[in-house]
């Protein structure tokens, strides 16, 4: 009968997310599974400079690919090195998968070489932080950190497996499809919450569309644009995601920013009064409006320019009116 060790079950069960790549520095707590990796050709372990590039390299492949991006690295400073990339993939909401070979278990709580409260430094910036400590326990409590990575707003997730669990002896795993432990389909939206939606947008008098990754992952694209041309309604995109709707559509604006928009060249404002002047122009989302409609009624114009003036910074400013 085939025996696996913990680091070979690691490496099956990433396979059956079709992880294809592994980011990390190499350490000795791991060895099971490079072990495994070196036996088996369709997972690379990429070896970096830095573990900090690895979380950063496993939070890009995740966000381009859709699948989990893992990075394997060492108990210590080889874990604590990734926890800038770990934050950003929280903020992100990207599914990385960050693995660590930790001390061995007799050494926890002994004041040991590399010994720190892993888990309880990941759980801010993680959706799951966890440590296995049973070689037959790594099948149900990977596949749950997987599950959590993936479902509904995905999310980083951390998991540290002792080098004596990594490498004692198990039964094989029998293979699940990622659909039999973890939903694999877009969720549809709560009726309730599609009637509040509704409502809201019927009160709304200036209604702003921000259109963020849930829109890309779920390929609803072409959906949003035609909810922002039913609706009369500008839209801008979440900071990252400006590959959401098509950048040349009218009723785009572009990211926000704290001073000006993208490719627009002109402040964005709400109509608001501007300090030592009067009432300032309506905002480039007015202008927008009025561009779109103009162009479905066929009757192209443009709005009128204010004259030239400077502004507070000695910047010279033209508005719409």
């Amino acid at each position: 009968m085939d025996v696996w060790t913990g680091g070979r079950a690691v490496v099956e069960l990433l396979k059956v997310e079709r992880v294809r790549h592994m980011f990390g520095i190499v350490g000795a707590t791991f060895l099971d599974v490079l072990d495994t990796l070196y036996d088996d050709s369709s997972v690379e372990y990429i070896n970096v400079r830095h573990e900090q590039a690895a979380a950063f390299m496993a939070d890009g492949l995740a966000r381009v690919t859709d699948r989990p991006g893992v990075c394997l690295v060492t108990s210590g400073p080889g874990a604590t090195n990734l926890i800038t990339g770990v934050a950003a993939a929280y903020v992100a909401h990207s599914p990385v998968v960050v693995l660590v070979g930790g001390i061995a278990l007799d050494h926890y709580q002994k004041d040991a070489f590399q010994e720190f409260d892993l888990v309880n430094m990941f759980r801010p910036v993680t959706k799951l932080a966890l440590q296995i400590n049973k070689p037959e326990r790594i099948p149900e409590l990977l596949r749950g950190a997987l599950r959590t990575a993936m479902s509904g707003r995905p999310g980083p997730v951390f998991v540290e497996i002792p080098r004596d669990v990594l490498s004692g002896k198990m039964s094989p795993v029998a293979a699940l499809a990622p659909e039999e432990y973890r939903v694999t389909h877009p969720q549809p939206p709560h009726a309730d919450a599609v009637r509040e939606a509704v409502r809201r947008l019927r009160q709304a008098k200036r209604p702003l569309l921000l259109v963020g990754g849930g829109a890309t992952r779920a390929g609803a694209g072409e959906l949003v644009v035609q909810l922002s041309e039913r609706c009369v309604m500008p839209m801008i995109t979440a900071y990252g995601r400006n590959d959401a709707v098509p950048n040349a559509h009218p009723l785009y604006l572009g990211p926000p920013r704290t001073r000006r928009s993208a490719g627009s060249g002109r402040r964005l404002s709400a109509g608001r009064p501007h300090p030592g002047r009067g009432l300032a122009a309506p905002s480039i989302a007015d202008a927008s409006v009025a561009a779109w409609r103009g162009r479905v009624s066929s009757t192209p114009s443009r709005p009128p320019r204010h004259p030239a003036r400077l502004t507070r910074s000695g910047r010279l400013s033209r508005g719409y009116s």
